[in-house]
């Protein structure tokens, strides 16, 4: 069976359900349309959360892979898909934020652990 018919069956059999009950479902038809028609607004809220254009098309792909896989990191769904969606964009966006800032203490601790070996190191001379 071709990716595509089988999309196919997966929106068929699953077009009696709810939104957020087809996305669970792997329907890819809808989460493609959802993409199409959200993206953008997505990648601005992103964008506003982080402060960066490249990191906001990041955290809207990873919220839509993270959807796609049914990824039990996911915030509970509300009746609506796009506010799903913005609480998955909202909750990658503060991963992001807080492995940066885990990055960001890990180069700092390296930075300061350099200085003491080398102080020490002239200290020993």
């Amino acid at each position: 069976m071709s990716p595509q018919s089988s999309n196919l069956a997966v929106s068929l059999r699953t077009s009696a359900l709810s939104p957020i009950a087809r996305l669970r479902a792997g329907d890819r038809v809808l989460l493609g349309t959802l993409y199409a028609r959200h993206a953008k607004t997505l990648r601005q809220l992103a964008g506003n959360l982080l402060g960066n254009e490249s990191n906001a098309d990041d955290a809207v792909q990873d919220a839509f892979v993270r959807l796609l896989a049914n990824d039990p990191r996911l915030p509970p769904a509300p009746p609506d898909p796009f506010d799903w969606l913005r609480a998955i964009v909202r909750g990658v966006c503060a991963d992001m934020r807080d492995e940066a800032r885990s990055q960001c203490r890990l180069r700092d601790a390296g930075r300061a652990l350099r200085r003491r070996l080398k102080t020490a190191s002239l200290h020993s001379q």
